[in-house]
């Protein structure tokens, strides 16, 4: 196969998914997309959390630490 039919194909199926997407989203209430939402972040931070990534064990940065790191507009 081809780099321009694995291309063409990787289209194909971005293309195919957003579609799907898009059916699922008129099927479902913007409750139902927050609650999946919020779902898949908890899995996010477990997944995270079970590696021993640091923004989940020891989050250092609150939001005076965050204000500090990026300011804004200055």
């Amino acid at each position: 196969m081809s780099q321009l039919q694995r291309i063409r194909r990787l289209s194909e199926r971005k293309d195919e998914e957003y579609e799907l997407r898009v059916r699922e989203a008129k099927h479902t209430t913007p409750s139902e997309r927050l609650t999946q939402a919020l779902e898949l972040s908890d899995i996010a931070r477990e997944l995270a959390k079970s590696v021993g990534a640091a923004w989940v064990t020891s989050p250092p940065a609150d939001l005076g630490e965050k204000a500090r790191r990026y300011p804004v507009g200055r």
